[in-house]
């Protein structure tokens, strides 16, 4: 977001930049990074449907 807020300061110093933050809900999350927290037994709860979870704690035993 620090990246935004520089372009828009390189465009004019005129311009205010407001940053709205969506719920934990509603956030983006790598696959990658919940792979990583099933393979070492970390908590899955609200990342994933149970079904999800079910699959990958089976995966990763």
């Amino acid at each position: 977001m620090l990246f935004l807020n520089e372009l828009m300061d390189t465009l004019s110093r005129n311009i205010e930049t407001v940053f709205l933050m969506t719920g934990f809900r509603r956030i983006y999350i790598s696959s990658t990074i919940v792979k990583e927290a099933a393979r070492f037994g970390g908590s899955l709860e609200g990342l994933v449907p149970p079904s999800v979870e079910e699959r990958l704690r089976k995966a990763f035993k």
